[in-house]
């Protein structure tokens, strides 16, 4: 009984040692070190043989350490994710944040510097500024000129994409046509201009198809010269050099000017009225006369006329003369011009002295005049049949007027007085003595420029 008492004793019972009660497994982790201990039989249980996993070999073992085997195995505890080694939420990574650049304050738009108007004015015009990257959003309304809707009048142009491409082709049209107007506005460029134009409307004069909107009673066309300035003032300047000698030896009043005509072409006649009004501006504008043979030809009739010539006739002479005129007079006719190149600077007959007697009758004095270059300047070349334009032959020579010095050399003037006797002796006498006077001065001339010409080389 007492024997059963003692076995049966509650009190007792709970101090015997429980042989299935594992030492191992009473032991109590703490749960902050539960993580590594799992951790660390995780790894020993992937490191054992496949027979250790499964408690194949529990028993061999047993008997080599002398220790029963519980019946009851203990369950093996597979290890838990990494995700979830510990039971505690796995905290928030920390990453240490950049401290935020602190951004300068905005200066006022009053301590701004303003920007030129002109600079302002050509960035926004300009299309080809490239465009603002990082623009947040394009929903706000842009103008053409890159300023938004919203912003204020001063604001500094964005460009971005949504500026439509219309507006800038228009602002690259407008950049263009600023560059050609700056172009033009070359003196050089525009000169060139003005000349074309002028060389359009002599050839549209010479036509019959343009101009004479106000002509003179002589049938000059002022318009037509004044678009002809600039082509004039090179020739007589720059390609022809045209030098002047004794000009002040000509009258104030009325005057007869006969020079020597030669060249294929009738330059000479304007060259010498642009020089007696360039060298004397205080005289009345010069009129040279043109025979009917050149006056009534195709072309170049009409543009004399236009430029400032005045058919030969007794009539016209002695009502230019009346106005106190320099009359500029080519005793050789057509004559002097029909003359070969090697013929060139001698005279032919002065015909009937027909300005003698104009002299005589106004009492006009005459001034010789001789005139170098013309003839090389066109020379003639051949002769054409012209009848069929009305003319004796049609001139051939370079296509356009050789860049020859011309050198121009006025006389002392000749003042008539009526004769005693016979008028018509008289008049061949004082029509010789000119032409003489212009002979010896053409030679002088030309002596004059191969001297020089010597000298230069």
């Amino acid at each position: 009984m007492a024997k059963g008492v003692l076995g049966n004793d509650p009190f007792r019972r709970s101090a015997a040692p429980r042989p299935e009660a594992s030492p191992v497994a009473a032991q109590t982790v703490p749960e902050s070190k539960a993580a590594p201990v799992k951790e660390a039989a995780a790894k020993a249980t992937s490191t054992q043989p496949r027979s250790a996993k499964s408690g194949r070999g529990s028993a061999p073992r047993a008997a080599a350490t002398g220790k029963v085997p519980s019946t009851r195995r203990a369950p093996v505890k597979k290890p838990a994710p990494k995700q979830a080694k510990a039971s505690a939420p796995p905290a928030a990574p920390t990453t240490k944040k950049k401290p935020a650049r602190k951004q300068p304050e905005p200066a006022s738009r009053a301590e701004a510097p303003s920007e030129a108007p002109a600079e302002r004015d050509l960035r926004r015009a300009s299309p080809f500024e490239p465009p603002v990257t990082g623009v947040p959003s394009l929903s706000r309304e842009v103008l053409a000129d890159g300023v938004a809707a919203n912003d204020p009048p001063d604001a500094e142009p964005t460009y971005s994409a949504a500026v439509p491409l219309g507006s800038r082709a228009v602002g690259a049209l407008a950049l263009v046509r600023d560059l050609l107007l700056q172009t033009l506005d070359r003196p050089g460029l525009k000169r060139a201009t003005e000349v074309a134009e002028g060389l359009l409307l002599a050839l549209r004069a010479g036509l019959g198809v343009g101009g004479g909107l106000a002509l003179d009673p002589y049938g000059k066309d002022p318009a037509l010269l004044t678009h002809l300035d600039p082509l004039l003032d090179f020739l007589y300047e720059r390609y022809w050099r045209v030098s002047v000698e004794n000009a002040a030896a000509l009258p104030a009043g009325p005057s007869i000017l006969v020079a020597n005509h030669a060249g294929a072409l009738p330059l000479d006649g304007p060259v010498l009225a642009l020089a007696v009004s360039r060298e004397r501006p205080d005289l009345q504008e010069a009129r040279w006369l043109v025979e009917d043979q050149v006056f009534h030809a195709p072309f170049w009739g009409a543009l004399l006329n236009r430029l400032g010539a005045v058919r030969a006739s007794p009539e016209n002479a002695l009502r230019l003369l009346d106005e106190r005129r320099p009359v500029l007079v080519f005793p050789e006719g057509v004559h002097g011009t029909s003359k070969g190149y090697r013929e060139r600077y001698r005279l032919k007959r002065f015909g009937r002295g027909g300005f003698v007697k104009l002299a005589l009758r106004t009492g006009a004095p005459i001034v010789p005049v001789a005139i170098v270059g013309a003839e090389e300047s066109t020379p003639m070349l051949a002769k054409l049949p012209g009848a069929a334009l009305g003319l004796p032959y049609l001139p051939l020579t370079t296509p356009i007027p050789l860049p020859v010095h011309w050198a121009i050399r006025f006389g002392a003037p000749i003042h008539v007085s009526p004769p005693d006797g016979d008028e018509l002796s008289f008049v061949q006498q004082l029509t010789e003595r000119t032409r003489s006077e212009i002979e010896t001065m053409l030679q002088s001339l030309l002596r004059e420029r191969s001297r020089f010409s010597q000298q230069r080389r």
